[in-house]
């Protein structure tokens, strides 16, 4: 999973976790960490974000999708899914 390392250097550049006296926790680095648009591997999805309930999916062609209300585990669910365009369809699109 590649959120250990987003956390990681996070911390590196807001200065974050116990080096620097704990200024950002673990869950705040990742949670702007999944803020950050992360590209996934599929034909049609070409990056997500989550913020506050807010997923957002930006497509190759240039379009951008919002959906509120969704879950963090829906999130986690479509940035490891081994398709995220398959996880998209059947468990995002249509759902919020």
């Amino acid at each position: 999973m590649i959120w250990p390392l987003i956390v990681e250097a996070l911390e590196a550049l807001l200065g974050g976790g116990e080096a620097a006296g704990g200024a950002l926790e673990g869950v705040e680095l990742l949670e702007r960490a999944k803020a950050i648009p992360q590209p996934l591997k599929s034909s049609a999805l070409a990056a997500a974000s989550f913020h506050d309930g807010t997923l957002t999916i930006t497509m190759h062609d240039g379009t951008v999708l919002v959906y509120g209300g969704v879950p963090e585990d829906v999130y986690d669910g479509l940035m490891d899914a081994r398709s995220p365009g398959a996880y998209f369809n059947l468990f995002i699109r249509g759902s919020y």
